[in-house]
């Protein structure tokens, strides 16, 4: 009776004992510290379009394996069925790097894509043990279905900054600077210990030359003239001649006819092929950029009468 009794007490306090540890599991992990400045940037560029793009598709708010979601400070300290999924300071004991380094091979996050990156890994590793720094305000790190998520990395790109007019670079070698740009690039050349190459023959600018503007190289007449042009505007009257001809206006109108979406069709018939429109539309579209007639009605109407046709295609 007596041993029946104290195995039955054994009993009892091991499930007990059990019980209460798979809920202390459960139990968020502690809050971490208000992040740094240098954390919310780590955090900006290293983590969130990572979480964004390999693991809020299946723990954010639309779906959450698991019970879990990601998207969320509190969320992430909450975990899901298996518990936390990140505590602060101890990636050797989160189960977001457990579950990223796939150390168990029945648990693996992203389950139905690649294994992430040595690099991503890496991050993810570096910011659990920095504390798992996290915006003020709780804020969700996905944004709305079709919404566009600017990160402060994308911030920093160069198109999106304002214009500046930067102080141009004193140089050593003074004498190969012909204008301010030159400047720039023989900086970092002799930063590098690097040196200019020699300049180009002429025959080769011009042909150089015509492709950039143009796509299509000179022909020997047009080669010939250029390097026996003994002017020193030889160089400057060539590309104001080229940025005035119609293959310059032809190049770049193929190119924004795809950025508009213009397409070969007649107004009446959205299947039958208009060459004679296609034709018009790269004319008139090419005269619109020699002529700095780049409108948004002749954009919006192409080939309508708001875009400027040669004479000749009246």
């Amino acid at each position: 009776m007596f041993r029946f009794l104290a195995i039955s007490t054994a009993l009892a306090v091991v499930i007990l004992s059990t019980v209460h540890a798979r809920q202390q599991d459960k139990q968020p992990a502690k809050q971490p510290d208000p992040p740094t400045a240098d954390q919310l940037k780590f955090f900006e560029s290293k983590i969130r379009p990572v979480l964004i793009d390999s693991c809020i598709s299946c723990h954010g708010p639309e779906k959450q394996k698991g019970d879990l979601r990601l998207d969320s400070q509190t969320d992430l300290l909450k975990g899901g069925e298996r518990g936390p999924a990140v505590v602060p300071g101890h990636p050797e004991k989160s189960l977001l790097i457990k579950a990223i380094t796939h150390e168990d091979a029945t648990f693996k996050m992203p389950r139905s894509a690649e294994k992430l990156s040595k690099e991503h890994i890496a991050d993810l590793t570096r910011w659990v043990k920095m504390g798992a720094p996290w915006p003020a305000g709780d804020k969700i790190v996905a944004s709305k279905k079709g919404e566009m998520q600017v990160t402060d990395k994308d911030r920093q790109f160069w198109a999106f900054k304002p214009v500046v007019k930067p102080s141009v670079p004193k140089v050593k070698n003074t004498a190969w600077v012909r204008n301010p740009i030159d400047s720039f690039i023989l900086a970092k050349l002799e930063e590098k210990g690097l040196t200019p190459s020699p300049p180009a023959a002429k025959h080769e600018l011009v042909r150089r030359l015509y492709f950039d503007l143009t796509g299509l190289p000179p022909t020997p007449k047009e080669v010939a003239d250029f390097v026996n042009d003994p002017s020193p505007k030889a160089w400057d009257n060539l590309i104001d001649k080229l940025l005035d001809s119609p293959g310059y206006g032809e190049k770049w109108a193929r190119h924004w006819l795809d950025l508009v979406r213009y397409a070969e069709t007649t107004v009446t018939n959205a299947t039958a092929p208009n060459r004679m429109s296609g034709v018009i539309a790269i004319t008139s579209f090419a005269l619109s950029i020699r002529t700095n007639r780049l409108t948004s009605s002749c954009v919006n109407s192409l080939p309508a009468t708001n875009c400027p046709i040669p004479a000749w295609m009246r």
